[in-house]
């Protein structure tokens, strides 16, 4: 049977409700323990931020939440809200913890891809010098590193789209559930209750969809980008657009508001390395596979990449 184009660009994968509900029931037994366990965890630490909190943000000589204008950052933020809203110091500390984990979690995925990007520069040293290049030019024209000099950073903006393009996050990407009875364009029908994911790595990887896509381009979409007219055909292939044929951040209304701080995250921290450092992998010089762990698409534990200090280098911003 002829594949439609539906499938061969998303190539969906789904589950039906019974095999999830089955596998729920399997796991349950061992959850709940587990479970517990973090509850128990959860609320020890709820209970020291309480305390913690009550003593240093509403005591003392030091009363944030008074809020006298000297303090501006998240803290004082969520204080704020929390002030206005009569929330309680217990729901203050539950919603510390909880960004704390989001961002301890969104930063290890975004220190996966910073690692997947220099193991890459490593194996291709010579993209090092036009990156250098367009890193000092951006820095000295916009005086500094501001989020317009970041952006003007066409070359190594394409090295992180290409980065998340062909090593990705996962495997599948926007996972979606049927919350009724479906039926696709293609004739698809979805249960309601299905699981739905698109194939990202697949697709990234679709010469159907892009050029060489089993090659791993750096300054691919800085070429892109540099023969595109207008403000728009610009934007389209930079790391944060996303579009159906690239999805490390999901698409449409629910894709990731966040990856814009990512992007300049992972922008700063790789500029900083490529103009401080020269760089080469180590061992044998050869970039290994990277490992497949269930969904994830993980760098090599064995790769090594071997940072020397330049001699006539430097931050031009410092």
């Amino acid at each position: 049977m002829k594949e439609s184009d539906l499938e061969r660009r998303f190539r969906v994968l789904h589950w039906q409700k019974d095999h999830e509900e089955n596998h729920r029931e399997r796991l349950k037994g061992r959850a709940i323990g587990s479970q517990f366990e973090q509850r128990r965890s959860f609320a020890s630490y709820v209970e020291r931020l309480t305390d913690l909190f009550s003593n240093w943000v509403t005591g003392g000589t030091t009363n944030r939440l008074a809020n006298d204008g000297t303090q501006n950052d998240l803290l004082q933020f969520i204080l704020d809200k929390a002030k206005s809203n009569n929330d309680t110091v217990s729901t203050i500390a539950q919603r510390v913890l909880g960004l704390n984990f989001a961002a301890i979690h969104t930063t290890s995925v975004l220190f996966q891809t910073a690692t997947h990007a220099l193991t890459r520069l490593a194996e291709h040293p010579e993209l090092l010098a036009p990156l250098r290049d367009e890193i000092e030019k951006s820095i000295a024209a916009e005086g500094g590193w501001t989020h317009a000099a970041l952006a003007n950073m066409w070359k190594l903006d394409s090295l992180l789209r290409e980065t998340l393009r062909f090593h990705g996050i996962g495997l599948l990407e926007m996972g979606r559930k049927a919350m009724k009875d479906l039926t696709l364009r293609d004739g698809t029908f979805l249960p309601r209750g299905t699981i739905v994911h698109t194939a990202a790595h697949a697709l990234h990887h679709d010469s159907a969809v892009l050029e060489h896509a089993d090659v791993f381009d750096a300054f691919r979409y800085a070429r892109m980008r540099t023969a595109g007219r207008g403000a728009g055909a610009k934007l389209q292939f930079s790391a944060t657009t996303t579009s159906p044929e690239y999805l490390p951040f999901g698409h449409g209304a629910h894709a990731c508001p966040g990856r814009y701080f990512a992007d300049n995250v992972l922008k700063a921290v790789i500029a900083h390395l490529i103009l401080k450092y020269d760089m080469k992998l180590g061992g044998d010089g050869v970039r290994p596979a990277d490992v497949f762990i269930a969904m994830g698409v993980l760098p090599a534990p064995q790769s090594r990449v071997l940072f020397r200090p330049r001699k006539h280098g430097g931050d031009p911003g410092q």
